[in-house]
């Protein structure tokens, strides 16, 4: 959700410092929650300004194109790895720790597919390759 606009933030400031309104009647003027009234009333108490804090920054993907490239050839020279096989592969060579929920995002983005599920039964592999 994006911030409330600085020139709405002004006029909710403006009026509750005009006096003769409660926070919760200001809430309700500007259809704004009461804990957003709490909140920048304390930022603008606190901090001394109005603007809404900055978001989180946006955080580099853990797996890098060198590493991308090497999970494509692992893939390609072995194509009945797991994830979590990829993820240890990884953490060994590049000590970068990756979940297997990431390593599957990152796969499927860059169009890798894995053919073995990690969660089918031994017995179940078996089967669908013929042993």
């Amino acid at each position: 959700m994006k911030a409330y606009s600085l020139d709405l933030r002004e006029k909710i400031v403006e009026t509750y410092q005009s006096g003769g309104i409660t926070q919760r009647e200001l809430a309700a003027r500007f259809r704004v929650s009461l804990n957003f009234i709490v909140k920048l009333l304390r930022r603008l108490r606190v901090d001394q300004t109005l603007l809404p804090k900055p978001r989180g920054a946006v955080m580099k993907p853990l797996l890098t194109p060198q590493i991308m490239n090497f999970l494509a050839a692992q893939i390609e020279s072995e194509c009945d790895l797991t994830l979590c096989e990829l993820v240890d592969r990884v953490n060994d060579r590049y000590e970068v720790a990756v979940s297997t929920k990431t390593m599957s995002r990152m796969l499927l983005r860059q169009g890798l597919g894995l053919k073995k599920n990690a969660s089918m039964p031994v017995s179940a592999i078996h089967k669908e390759s013929g042993s």
